[in-house]
């Protein structure tokens, strides 16, 4: 995880970038040698991609050269994070706290706030946005985008899993319907 999130986070947290960093866009790579350790990750699919062009530009001095109202833009560096919460935490970790037997007990929950409160610095923005007391985050409903067809713009907040710590609070997450 600690290897997962420092390939991933850095963009993020710097540059305004998120990847769709889901299990169907993200390879494993391993070394060739014995023993074959997780080295990093390639990305594909960077049609998902979401940039927050002036978070960019402050970083790197690059200007994002798109056409005007390119899905790839994010208008806040919220709907950046909001892009990696779904991506990363919501299709990618939850998927492996619950296979692993560790999604009930709290535990796989557990470390994930630990390696995210390594990786992210003190009073980032991020910070706020995946570690702070907020009980929700707005994720893409992809069902209802499909009913819909309003692309990436329809939205459910879901309980923010990062912190359910009680086994009683684990089953299930209110949903609240909105379309923004």
């Amino acid at each position: 995880m600690r290897i997962f999130f420092a390939a991933f986070l850095p963009p993020v947290l710097q540059d305004g970038v998120a990847f769709e960093a889901h299990p169907q866009n993200t390879i494993a790579r391993f070394s060739l040698q014995p023993p074959h350790e997780l080295r990093g990750f390639v990305i594909r699919d960077f049609g998902g991609l979401r940039v927050h062009p002036p978070t960019l530009l402050a970083s790197t001095g690059i200007t994002l050269d798109v056409l005007p109202g390119d899905e790839v833009i994010a208008e806040t560096v919220d709907d950046v994070y909001a892009l990696a919460y779904h991506t990363m935490v919501y299709n990618h970790l939850q998927r492996l706290v619950r296979v692993l037997g560790l999604h009930y007990n709290g535990k796989g929950w557990e470390v994930i706030r630990t390696r995210l409160r390594e990786a992210i610095p003190c009073g980032h923005s991020l910070e706020r946005a995946w570690l702070s007391e907020a009980k929700t985050v707005a994720l893409k409903c992809s069902m209802r985008m499909r009913i819909a067809g309003a692309g990436d713009n329809n939205h459910v907040s879901f309980t923010h899993r990062c912190f359910e710590t009680s086994l009683f609070n684990l089953p299930q997450a209110r949903y609240t319907w909105t379309v923004s």
